[in-house]
């Protein structure tokens, strides 16, 4: 497989990506779907080493924009990033003929910086943010995080090609935009062998208020593979919430999630 196309295929969904043209960087995207099976865009040029109808078939990757409207020279840039294999500077700092090439998270915290874009300290899941005062400046800002690379690949595994699925803690017949992948334990609390076990360790939840009641504990799936109450609260909205869901067989308990479960209930048992 060629060395690009290989490259695409690697991208993960909030990967961080540079765009050259001429000899400037230009913007700053990041990735929003993985790659797919693609034809050559109508007027794509060939390449010297490529004929009209040949090797047509090709991958895409969509991404987002962050920003643009920025220029940082290739003489720039080389003296902000590493030189050498594998990125996209030769020895020498000459950008090679490539057409994607990686880059070290250090190189990509250099180009970050060049053109404004914070890093943040610390993220909430999904919530890359940075600690604000009021009055302290701008009220939108632009950062990258530490991202859970196989979230993408967990949540289509569950979705299994369906555009819905029910909620496995109201059992609501619920809109794939509507589920979040939740880990039944929490993620940081399992060994990098036991997030690869997709039918072990997460569940399709909506965001109808059964992502937060299950998250926090307030409700649990008992051994029979139904609703239970978990970690008590004394607020009536949280209280109602909880009774509506009780007793419900939930679509995500099997014998594979099971002990993952009986580990959730554990940890938030009413005291």
């Amino acid at each position: 497989m060629p060395e690009n196309r290989r490259l695409l295929e690697d991208l993960e969904i909030d990967d961080v990506v540079f765009h050259y043209g001429g000899p400037y960087v230009r913007a700053v995207s990041r990735v929003v779907a993985s790659a797919t099976d693609w034809p050559r865009p109508p007027g794509y040029p060939y390449g010297p080493r490529e004929s009209e109808g040949v090797n047509d078939d090709g991958k895409l990757v969509r991404v987002e924009l962050i920003s643009s409207g920025f220029e940082i020279h290739r003489d720039e840039v080389a003296q902000l990033i590493s030189h050498g294999t594998p990125g996209p500077l030769s020895q020498y700092g000459v950008p090679r003929e490539a057409y994607i090439s990686p880059l070290t998270v250090g190189d990509a915290e250099a180009l970050l910086a060049a053109v404004g874009i914070s890093v943040p300290n610390r993220t909430l899941p999904g919530r890359p943010h940075e600690d604000w005062i009021p009055g302290s400046g701008p009220t939108d800002a632009e950062a990258i995080a530490r991202i859970r690379k196989e979230q993408g690949a967990l949540r289509a595994f569950l979705l299994d090609g369906s555009e819905g699925a029910p909620c496995a803690i109201c059992g609501l017949e619920t809109p794939a935009a509507f589920l979040v992948a939740g880990h039944i334990v929490p993620r940081s609390e399992l060994e990098d062998s036991e997030r690869r076990r997709f039918d072990s360790v997460a569940i399709l939840v909506c965001l109808f208020g059964c992502d937060a009641l299950f998250e926090n504990g307030y409700v649990v799936v008992d051994s029979g593979g139904k609703v239970a109450a978990g970690r008590a609260t004394n607020d009536p909205t949280i209280a109602s919430e909880i009774s509506q869901r009780l007793g419900t067989p939930s679509s995500g308990w099997s014998l594979a999630t099971s002990a993952m479960f009986a580990t959730h209930a554990a940890q938030h048992a009413s005291t």
